[in-house]
């Protein structure tokens, strides 16, 4: 499947909440080249908002992913993709432990920039993921992590000019093999603003 796009959706009030441990969400796109998926809503669902699986050169932009008390997965996941954007979106009220605003699970080259993620697990989880770029993001009230980066293989993983507010942690890096860098982001409110493991020191930023 090549050059989709899907834009302009309003989603509410989905139910299902899958099998066997699957989270469904809103919007899936699985196995596609050059899709966009701009300007939808997803507001009030027990299903998480968008997820990219095995897709390549995909666009996610300019969308809103509201919770509800009952949504049980993440806001946008990004899995075992390469060269995805996921720039100027908003996620509220993701309230499922460890379900975070914007996840990336063994990508490559994925850029996350200039979103809006308030009141998730971690604001953007990172797992296994190189090239990564997550830049100028407004990250507030995240239950664990602003930032959050796991996993023993990132390489060139860039973190710049980020703004993270009212969490426990601004940055955790829980890797013995991280190489990247993190550059004038603002964390406030939080007790540590930049923490690596596994020897957890941890600067104020």
């Amino acid at each position: 499947m090549s050059d989709v796009s899907v834009s302009g959706f309003t989603i509410r009030g989905f139910k299902i909440k899958g099998k066997g441990g699957s989270k469904p969400r809103v919007i899936d796109v699985f196995g596609a080249r050059n899709a966009t998926v701009v300007g939808n809503r997803a507001i009030g669902n027990v299903a998480g908002g968008i997820a990219v699986f095995r897709s390549v050169n995909t666009t996610v932009a300019k969308n809103h992913v509201i919770g509800s008390p009952e949504t049980i997965s993440d806001g946008f996941l990004v899995e075992l993709s390469s060269r995805t954007t996921v720039v100027k979106n908003v996620v509220r009220n993701i309230p499922e432990e460890f379900e975070n605003g914007i996840q990336v699970v063994e990508g490559i080259d994925t850029t996350i920039a200039g979103n809006d993620l308030i009141g998730t697990f971690s604001g953007v989880f990172l797992e296994n993921s190189t090239g990564t770029k997550v830049l100028s993001n407004d990250i507030s009230r995240s239950r664990d992590s602003g930032i959050l980066i796991f996993g023993r293989n990132h390489a060139d993983v860039k973190v710049v000019g980020n703004n993270i507010s009212g969490g426990p942690w601004g940055i955790f890096i829980v890797d013995t093999t991280y190489r990247g860098s993190t550059d004038r982001c603002k964390t406030v409110g939080s007790p540590a603003g930049l923490c690596s493991t596994p020897t957890l020191s941890c600067n104020e930023r």
